[in-house]
């Protein structure tokens, strides 16, 4: 038997007590589909929009011109808003998630599950949602769940309305402008590999990678070993 563990940090408190259990068995620790994902850190250059400034500002520009076409915008801290869950799935459901029947509402074991979720961080005090609103409601909302130093971004959607103003863009900027100034050490995105769209507006990158361990057994360790030879040798082979 293995355990195969996808999208884990190659830093952090998990990575380093599982390194420590497979060496105390002497067995292997393997990665692989390794890949970075965005975040910000209150560290250096990264705490800061940087070396992304020209797309900053051209978001930028672009939420001055939904201003001037729609109103001002602002944003609003809804986590005690136990409605505002449900005007997230609304907005959601109302997108291209909704057409393809993927979003949250489409599905009534994920809208509970969403809601369950939200309503237990809530009452920890550890939930985000924060939508950036025009004075007729909302063009983005974002959920993000904090835990330890950090907070790990868990669901976004935004108004198609106005897409061609990148709403959901918009409120990533907005994040990493306000990130200097929060308590707390990152912000990590959570998204998948192949995204680009945070990437594009937050300069930080966390490491990740799907690992094999292997259990305390002679023939589990034996396998993650023969996966590890196996797989340097088809690296050799290239």
């Amino acid at each position: 038997m293995l355990l195969e563990i996808e999208d884990l940090g190659d830093s952090g408190p998990v990575a380093a007590a599982l390194e420590e259990a497979v060496a105390a068995v002497g067995g292997r620790f393997l990665r692989w589909e390794t890949h970075q994902r965005a975040v910000l850190e209150q560290s250096g250059d990264e705490a800061g929009p940087g070396r992304l400034a020209g797309r900053h500002k051209r978001v930028r520009r672009s939420r001055r011109a939904l201003e001037r076409s729609e109103g001002p915008l602002t944003l609003v801290d809804r986590a005690a808003d136990e409605e505002a869950v449900e005007r997230f799935m609304a907005l959601e459901a109302a997108g291209w998630k909704g057409r393809l029947g993927t979003a949250l509402a489409c599905d009534p074991a994920d809208a509970a599950f969403f809601r369950e979720v939200c309503a237990r961080f809530r009452a920890a005090g550890r939930l985000e949602l924060r939508a950036l609103e025009l004075p007729t409601g909302p063009v983005a909302m974002q959920t993000a769940l904090r835990a330890g130093d950090g907070v790990f971004h868990f669901k976004v959607t935004y108004d198609e309305t106005y897409r061609d103003y990148s709403p959901g863009v918009q409120l990533l900027v907005d994040y990493a402008d306000r990130f200097p100034e929060e308590s707390i050490g990152f912000r990590d995105s959570c998204t998948a590999a192949d995204n680009v769209t945070e990437s594009q507006v937050w300069p930080g990158r966390r490491s990740m990678a799907t690992v094999i361990v292997p259990f305390a057994s002679l023939a589990s360790r034996a396998t993650v070993r023969a996966l590890g030879a196996a797989r340097e040798s088809r690296a050799r082979a290239v």
